[in-house]
């Protein structure tokens, strides 16, 4: 009998009601929203999205769309998904024809050509468009869209469940349904908690699925091909031995479609319902039946045939396999009878009911369920002495060490093919003086940039496997290739390799991810290299638990790093390792809301550690420590102690190169000027900024750091454009951007890219155009920057949204607050304090200008006072005297404006306090654009509420403003000259 008539078609489930439920209330409700189907192993979480997608393909009033694996390296592409969901909801190009279009252009021809990667960054940018398409299909055609995306767990701890997440928000009328094995503690979920945050929330319905109900199970043995043997009692007897788990029914079916009824159920129906009450905890003498029976089931597997030993086998490797690799594993066995080659096998192999193939087809794993049986009851017994095992993840080993060496040298030909295309194709362009190349030359360069990446990807995926297996087969070897391969990404910026060998190095790590459960082969090898790598080589796991803790810190995962850095076993640790636990100490905790202050005590202690070192090294780690602790008092706007800190920094790598000339040493130097420089912007010292920064670029060009440079670069517009010389901050700008195109760095495009947005928008209000129309131009940057950022450097993603919301806003009110709405809760989501302040602090200016000139809008008013809470959470954490001091101002006009309407003097008395403090405040230092350097405007709006007031009032306050600023430490004179301009 065929696998396909042994086993049953697919048994409803009441789930699925539960799951078309939510349907109704995103169709009624007009939300997007969530379901989380969460499920162990073999309960058949897979089988319910694929069929509930089939059964629904002739409901008018819906688009189910077929399940996508989110482990599927082609779908980490985002507009991979893109396309196969407009394929899908739009096969007649009805909706998504703009958002095709777009796909089949190169990116805008403005910029010098920098390869294949500026393709996929530019399908990366084109979200908005998806999007409008998108939402014109949910309005067009009043249909529901269902997207389902299997094995979720695989996005845990990764930067794509941010970005997926996100861009889910972003789609309107969609049920998505995310289906996976769920977590020991739900409220440490990061899936759940992702659609829980403070904006832009999605509603999210938990629907655990277990076993079947009594009569599904039994119409699942009643509707298999072993049906016809079985006697009336005898379905009844295998749904209670079995619990009706969906993967335990499929093992019965075919054990005993070979074999005779099993002993197990030789009681009467009515002992075995008795000892296995369906759906109940059974008592002792019940659970051993179970065991007793489920050992039966994979009784077969002692066996050496080919599809038990592929089963096995798959039991013992536990990652997911494609053909190649599977047929690879499999070389040694013939293929049985009737099955005429491996390829025919691997065929054969997907239909096996605990063989799990992934949506594209490619790959297959073994149901978790059935691995640890397998692991429990017969692996044990064949391979006693591990051999067997070990045997096979070195084949593992070696296999797709062969695949890595045989497709990278592949993969780097293929770049240097298509750079070379581009260069024809740009040649072309220029020679015939057209605008764009034609469309079949794009298109067809655009489809194999997205190959080339999506090989990539596959590569890196091997890269990991590999790395997984090594761990698995000898400890010491894995750790060291961690560490080497990681060390590579990092030296080539491959973020996206770095993620994966982090993702598998943390499930091996003391108090990681588990991933596999401790009782399948790899959980038990998993279990013995967490007590071997700190009991045995504590220095080696002290390595590799630093990169993993700045590995953490990157993705936004502070705290996770914090818990890693707390278990590392600091007990005899020599040179820089107790340093470099501390500095990653201090950055974790600078990403903590509510523990940012923590981190200079962190910074300090490393820089002890630091002092007590005797190497040549110790001056250049000193020198470091006190950067990192410049970096802090910029984040908590202490501005003064910020220079300290990078004055001393200087000092101590100063006296490194007195004794020995190091290149190392000199870009470590030039690294500490530019980011003094940037102090030294922000505070107005703008002739000590320029000279800072134009040494640290004359020196990274001298050594060929040119990526180091460009960052330099950006610095110096910075400067330029606090000091308002704006021209000059743009060309700076340009140098920053063409060296960037040229080291392929899109993370630092995104910023470049919003620098000159707000370049280009501060120069027009300054009445300087440095674009034809700068204000459209400025737009199109920020749209671009916010891309970039959002996907590939989300650290910046913030500033941003910043300035996207007074670039649009300048013009639509409700744009800007939308941006500044995001900013704030990116920030404080990113621990980014000042512009966590920032967008607080502007949020509430424009909805007081908003107000101003619409007093009948007060949800306005109401905006505002539902930021004060925040604001003030803001105020006891950072100082930013300037972002106080804005605030005291808003409160300010507010009192003003309530005298007006109630003729109530306190409100005047309360008024002139709050601007009292506010300029005072402001005047302190210049900080950019945001504090002294911003007097100008911010008393012209105080002026004009000023000249509205009595004129005793206005003397009366003219006078104790003048006494009130007479002896400030710092900006009496600015602000007593300008209360002159006030008569």
């Amino acid at each position: 009998m065929s696998e396909d008539a042994l086993f049953p078609p697919y048994v409803s489930r009441p789930e699925e009601e539960q799951v078309r439920a939510q349907v109704v209330r995103v169709r009624e409700e007009g939300t997007s929203r969530v379901v989380l189907l969460y499920g162990q192993g073999g309960v058949g979480k897979t089988y319910l999205v694929r069929e509930m997608a089939r059964a629904a393909a002739g409901d008018p009033t819906s688009a189910w769309l077929e399940p996508i694996d989110v482990d599927d390296s082609e779908y980490w592409l985002l507009s991979t998904l893109e396309r196969e969901v407009a394929r899908r909801l739009d096969p007649d190009n009805r909706y998504f024809e703009r958002y095709r279009e777009y796909l089949a252009r190169l990116p805008d021809y403005a910029h010098p050509r920098i390869g294949p990667e500026a393709v996929v960054s530019h399908l990366g940018r084109i979200k908005r468009v998806f999007v409008d398409c998108y939402t014109q299909f949910v309005e067009a055609t009043g249909k529901t869209v269902v997207l389902a995306f299997d094995t979720v767990e695989a996005l845990r701890g990764t930067y794509l469940l941010v970005t997926l997440t996100q861009w889910m928000k972003a789609l309107p009328g969609t049920l998505f349904i995310l289906s996976g094995r769920p977590m020991p503690d739900d409220d440490r979920d990061p899936i759940r908690n992702e659609f829980a945050g403070p904006h832009k929330t999605l509603p999210v319905e938990v629907i655990n699925l277990h076993a079947f109900e009594y009569d599904g199970a039994l119409r699942y043995v009643n509707n298999s091909g072993i049906a016809s043997s079985l006697n009336d009692d005898e379905p009844k007897k295998l749904v209670h031995l079995t619990g009706g788990h969906p993967l335990w029914l499929a093992a019965a079916i075919s054990y005993l479609a070979n074999r005779d009824m099993p002993e197990e159920a030789d009681p009467s129906l009515a002992d075995i319902e008795n000892l296995l009450p369906y759906g109940e905890e059974p008592g002792q003498q019940g659970k051993n039946l179970q065991e007793t029976f489920k050992r039966r089931l994979v009784t077969p597997y002692r066996e050496l045939d080919f599809w038990h030993e592929a089963v096995t086998r798959l039991a013992v490797l536990r990652q997911a396999v494609n053909a190649h690799v599977w047929q690879q594993l499999m070389s040694d066995r013939r293929p049985p009878r009737g099955v005429p080659s491996l390829e025919e096998a691997w065929k054969e192999l997907q239909r096996i009911p605990w063989i799990r193939p992934r949506a594209n087809g490619r790959y297959v794993t073994l149901h978790d369920a059935m691995a640890e049986e397998l692991a429990k009851r017969i692996i044990p017994v064949q391979d006693q002495d591990q051999r067997q095992r070990h045997e096979l993840w070195d084949r593992a080993i070696a296999i797709y060490a062969e695949m890595i060496a045989d497709i990278g040298p592949r993969l780097e030909e293929e770049q240097r093919a298509l750079d070379h295309r581009l260069r024809l194709i740009d040649e072309r362009v220029q020679t015939e003086g057209e605008e764009r190349p034609s469309p079949a030359a794009e298109i067809d360069f655009i489809q194999g940039a997205v190959r080339l990446d999506a090989d990539k990807r596959e590569l890196d995926q091997f890269q990991a496997a590999r790395l997984f297996y090594q761990l698995l087969s000898d400890f010491e070897a894995g750790c060291q290739l961690f560490l080497s391969l990681f060390e590579t990404a990092d030296r080539r910026g491959d973020f996206f390799l770095q993620e994966l060998l982090a993702l598998e190095m943390h499930r091996f790590l003391p108090g990681g991810v588990q991933r596999y459960t401790l009782g399948d082969v790899v959980g038990r090898a998993i279990a013995e290299f967490r007590v071997w790598l700190p009991s045995q080589r504590p220095g080696l796991y002290r390595d590799i638990g630093v990169i993993m803790a700045a590995y953490l810190i990157l993705v936004e995962q502070p705290e996770i790093a914090i818990e890693l850095l707390d278990d590392l076993p600091m007990r005899g640790a020599e040179g820089t390792q107790p340093y470099r636990v501390e500095i990653l100490r201090g950055n974790a905790f600078m990403r903590v809301p509510g523990r940012v202050r923590d981190a200079e005590r962190h910074f300090r202690t490393a820089l002890s550690e630091a002092n007590l070192l005797t190497s040549e090294d110790g001056p250049k780690l000193i020198a470091q420590a006190y950067k990192e602790l410049g970096f802090y008092f910029r984040n908590e706007g202490m501005w003064k102690s910020a220079d300290e800190a990078y004055r001393n920094a200087r000092d101590a790598i100063s006296s490194a190169l007195s004794v020995r000339d190091s290149d190392e040493d000199r870009e470590e130097l030039a690294s500490i000027h530019t980011n003094w420089a940037y102090v030294k912007g922000l505070s107005g010292d703008y002739r000590d900024g320029s000279n800072l920064v134009e040494s640290a670029i004359e020196v990274r060009h001298r050594l060929k750091r040119h990526y180091d440079e460009g960052i330099s670069w950006s610095v110096y517009g910075e400067v330029y454009r606090y000091e308002r010389r704006f021209e000059k901050a743009w060309e700076a700008y340009s140098t920053a951007e063409q060296i960037f195109h040229g080291e392929r760095s899109w993370t630092w495009l995104g910023v470049i890219y919003q620098e000159q947005a707000i370049c280009l928008f501060q120069a027009m209000k300054d009445g300087l155009n440095l674009h034809r129309d700068p204000l459209q131009r400025g737009k199109q940057l920020i749209s671009l920057s916010l891309d970039i950022c959002r996907d590939q450097a989300i650290r910046n993603y913030p500033s941003a949204l910043n300035r996207a919301g007074r670039i649009f806003g300048h013009e639509d009110t409700g744009a800007g607050l939308a941006y500044l709405d995001d900013g704030i809760d990116w920030a404080r989501r990113l621990s980014d304090g000042w512009f966590w302040f920032a967008n607080l602090v502007e949020y509430v200016e424009l909805c007081y200008r908003a107000w101003a000139m619409t007093p009948e809008r007060s949800d306005y008013l109401d905006a505002i006072a539902s930021r004060e809470p925040a604001i003030r959470e803001a105020m006891t954490e950072y100082e930013f005297s300037d972002l106080r001091g804005r605030w005291y101002l808003v409160r300010g006009h507010l009192d003003v404006h309530r005298w007006e309407e109630t003729g109530d003097e306190r409100h005047l008395r309360s008024a002139l306090g709050e601007y009292r403090t506010g300029f005072a405040l402001i005047a302190q230092a210049y900080v950019g654009s945001s504090g002294a350097s911003a007097l100008r405007e911010e008393f012209r709006t105080f002026a004009e509420l000023f000249s509205r007031l009595p004129q005793n009032v206005r003397t009366e306050w003219q006078n104790e403003l003048r006494r009130a600023w007479h002896d400030l430490p710092d900006g009496s004179t600015m602000l007593l000259a300008r209360l002159e301009t006030l008569h």
